[in-house]
């Protein structure tokens, strides 16, 4: 699939769209000014931070975001788990799986400390080919 992100053709095209969207309605909120001019050196740095903002937002929001599930086994168990940030399985959250498993439980997550988004999550999964 192609990654959004790099379509540079197509990024090009909607970031002019939206240049000229935005200037007009700058324009209209003020109609007292004289011309459209803005500095050579503004205008690069314009348009540097609109091809950076829209990268960002395009590789976050619209590219093909890679799950990389890893596997471990703990307590005898085939656990599956991906953190959303990539590193590998702490001791203290494999403690904690275990515990959880310990306690009847089979898949889990667990969220960042402003509990806005998922920092792990795991599955039990002792039959890969099912």
């Amino acid at each position: 699939m192609n990654k959004p992100s790099v379509d540079t053709n197509r990024m090009n095209d909607v970031i002019d769209d939206a240049e000229w969207a935005f200037w007009a309605i700058v324009a209209k909120a003020y109609p007292e000014a004289q011309s459209g001019d803005l500095s050579p050196m503004a205008t690069i740095e314009f348009n540097a931070a609109i091809v950076t903002a829209v990268t960002h937002w395009l590789e976050l929001n619209a590219d093909p975001q890679e799950s990389e599930h890893k596997v471990t086994e703990i307590m005898l168990h085939r656990i599956e788990y991906f953190y959303t940030d990539g590193i590998t399985l702490t001791d203290c959250d494999a403690e904690h799986i275990a515990f959880s498993i310990s306690q009847g439980v089979s898949e889990g997550v667990q969220f960042e400390p402003d509990e806005s988004t998922v920092h792990l999550y795991w599955k039990i999964n002792n039959n890969p080919d099912a």
